[in-house]
């Protein structure tokens, strides 16, 4: 198992960080718990080739400066966090190689569309299908 802890005793640091990129980390199931620590400054952030990645954490909709977000590559993640819709600075989001997130995220006609639908670009890919797009 892949350990990405920062080894330190207090509870989550603040991070000044505002853009990151976790690919092709084949151990990695969720994210790792210090990147509460960059709720108050991460403005993009990308999870890709994670094929055992199974979950968002609910800190992300903490995410105040948060963008953009894509993911991609994540067969086994299966849902949104349920306050993504808190994330009102949220202008991108892009999904794709992700066949049971991507169904739900359809634009119009997806389970978790009325929690996106006010992001002003979301791009669902699915691998099989043609781009589909919901821009407001």
């Amino acid at each position: 198992m892949l350990n990405l802890s920062l080894n330190n005793e207090s509870p989550v640091q603040k991070l000044m960080m505002k853009h990151l990129v976790i690919d092709n980390i084949p151990g990695l199931l969720t994210l790792p718990e210090w990147i509460e620590g960059a709720a108050e400054t991460l403005e993009a952030l990308a999870i890709s080739e994670l094929p055992n990645f199974r979950m968002l954490p609910e800190c992300l909709t903490t995410m105040t400066h948060l963008k953009k977000l894509g993911i991609s590559g994540c067969p086994q993640l299966l849902s949104l966090p349920s306050g993504i819709h808190h994330l009102t600075a949220l202008e991108f989001l892009r999904i794709k190689g992700c066949p049971e997130l991507c169904r739900k995220c359809k634009p119009k006609s997806g389970e978790y569309w009325p929690m996106i639908a006010h992001i002003k670009t979301v791009i669902i890919e699915e691998e099989d299908d043609e781009e589909e797009e919901g821009r407001h």
